[in-house]
């Protein structure tokens, strides 16, 4: 049986000043039609021309993938669980270091990390 996986994306960047990592899924290239993923995130226009990976606010749960396990290690999600932070050899943080609320939601409305150009179908 595959282990699942609960995570949620960093709002903030592991580095002091750095812009939040943003993690590819894995199993997004299984889709049909192949469509670019990033875990916890959605892609939207936040104003004409400008468009964003906006946090989704929920917890997402995905099959085990050793990609995923490096990006919680490397602190790139956050382990929403213990049993997910044991999977992926990384330290569980309770409090997601203030990022999150305790239902998976943000703490503080954030400036979404952002591209520009039309985009709409990523």
């Amino acid at each position: 049986m595959t282990q699942i996986l609960r995570v949620l994306p960093r709002l903030k960047g592991t580095i002091p000043g750095a812009e939040a990592s943003l993690v590819p899924d894995p199993h997004g290239t299984e889709a049909s039609p192949q469509r670019r993923r990033i875990i916890g995130r959605k892609h939207q226009q936040v104003s004409p021309g400008q468009w964003a990976w906006v946090p989704t606010g929920k917890i997402e749960e995905l099959p085990y993938h050793h990609d995923i396990a490096k990006a919680v290690q490397d602190g790139d999600l956050w382990a929403a669980d213990e049993a997910t932070a044991r999977a992926c050899r990384a330290k569980f943080d309770s409090t997601f270091s203030g990022e999150y609320k305790a239902d998976g939601s943000p703490a503080n409305s954030q400036q979404p990390v952002t591209t520009s150009g039309d985009e709409e179908n990523v």
